[in-house]
C-alpha cells in the first residue's frame, strides 16, 4: 500500500508540476513587446521557474 501511496503522490506531483510549466509558457507567450517578456521572465525566475 506504501508503494502504491508513493507512485500516486508521484504522479500528481509530475502533473501538477507540467501544469505550472504550461502556464508559464502560456504567460510569456501572450506577452506584447521584448521588454513585457523580459519583464515576465524576471517575475517567473523570482517566482522559481
Amino acid at each position: 500500500m506504501t508503494k502504491l501511496k508513493r507512485t500516486v503522490k508521484d504522479l500528481f506531483k509530475a502533473r501538477f508540476a507540467g501544469q505550472r510549466l504550461s502556464a508559464a509558457e502560456r504567460y510569456l507567450a501572450s506577452a506584447q513587446s521584448l521588454e513585457e517578456v523580459e519583464r515576465r521572465q524576471r517575475e517567473l525566475m523570482r517566482q522559481g521557474f
